[in-house]
């Protein structure tokens, strides 16, 4: 008769042994895209100040030997500036100053205009 899913009259295979290769299939992609990502993500992280500061120099003598124009420099040196600040945690904000402590035991005053 007719053959199915490339089966052959000799080799039928169950249709819970299909659906479990499939199923092994899906989850091996899902594991295989998520490793990519996490060894994407390491290497493209260039967090790193001392790396920063080395790919300035970078850019300097290339800037020097004519390699890059002024303007290929000011908008790289920005780029670059833009995604260190991004990257940095937000500064702690100064804590406001404590009230004077008085002994007379009267609430303090506001001060005048």
């Amino acid at each position: 008769m007719w053959t199915v899913l490339a089966q052959s009259a000799t080799t039928k295979a169950t249709q819970g042994e299909i659906v479990l290769w499939v199923a092994i299939l899906i989850v091996t992609a899902l594991l295989g895209g998520l490793l990519i990502m996490w060894v994407r993500r390491k290497i493209l992280a260039n967090n790193n100040p001392a790396e920063a500061a080395t790919l300035m120099d970078q850019l300097r003598g290339m800037l020097a030997r004519g390699e890059i124009t002024q303007e290929e420099f000011d908008a790289t040196r920005k780029t670059m500036v833009r995604k260190m600040a991004a990257s940095k945690p937000p500064a702690a904000a100064p804590s406001p100053p404590r009230p004077e402590h008085r002994s007379s035991g009267k609430p303090p005053t506001p001060p005048s205009a």
